[in-house]
């Protein structure tokens, strides 16, 4: 094994996915009301559009499924995009706030990149970079620290869709049972113990939609992941 692969939200970012989305959605409906927009209409908008990127599995980009629905074209106009640039480099980092715990991992990531590990960001690709960079400098990480990062303009399908992660092995030129998927979701991160990947879940933040049995599957809380993480050998 000489490849990790790691969701965000729940898994490296200390929060319950309902509070992440109710605080982070409230704040860019709250702006985009102040800039003129129907706060209900964008809610409603926004969700439709979400739940198209959800379904993706063609040849359009995550990106270009959002704002064709969103908007009836494939991209925003310059406007637009600016306006949700600036929202997610800085009122979306006051989401922060609500992050269960202060977690660093400067000092785990380096460890494992000096014992060879090329890490990946398999996050469900919804946002666009800025908005998971600003997630990742809550935890004292950065862009640079991963060799590949799923964002939703990079990515034609998301989780558990598992083209997903053959996208990305192929991208990274991994073979799947070369890799470790690190995740908080039974159903979507796990899914990809199918292709032969091995897999650890992260039980601090649970999402287990299925109810399903993950006795089989390694697990633990994130202290004990940690343990195990810094116990591993150098990659092969």
């Amino acid at each position: 094994m000489n490849t990790i692969l790691f969701d965000l939200d729940g898994t490296l970012v200390p929060v319950a996915l309902e509070d992440f989305i109710k605080d982070y959605f409230g704040r860019l409906a709250d702006k985009m009301e102040s800039l003129g927009f129907d706060k209900e209409s964008f809610i409603k908008e926004s969700w439709k559009s979400v739940g198209k990127m959800m379904e993706n599995d063609s040849q359009k980009t995550n990106e270009e499924v959002f704002w064709q629905s969103f908007i009836n074209k494939s991209k925003p106009d310059s406007k637009l995009y600016e306006i949700f640039d600036s929202f997610y480099k800085n009122e979306f980092n006051l989401t922060k706030g609500i992050l269960k715990e202060k977690r660093d991992f400067r000092q785990m990531f380096d460890t494992l990149k000096e014992k060879g590990y090329s890490l990946v960001l398999a996050t469900n690709p919804l946002f666009p970079m800025s908005g998971v960079e600003s997630r990742l400098n809550w935890v004292n990480l950065t862009p640079e620290d991963f060799i590949y990062i799923t964002t939703y303009d990079n990515s034609y399908c998301c989780k558990p869709n598992l083209k997903y992660y053959k996208r990305i092995f192929g991208k990274i030129g991994k073979k799947p049972e070369e890799c470790l998927m690190v995740g908080n979701n039974v159903l979507e991160d796990m899914c990809v113990k199918k292709l032969g990947t091995q897999v650890y879940l992260i039980t601090d933040f649970i999402e287990n939609p299925l109810n399903e049995s993950f006795d089989n599957i390694p697990n633990g809380n994130f202290a004990q992941f940690e343990k195990y993480i810094c116990g591993l050998d150098f990659a092969v």
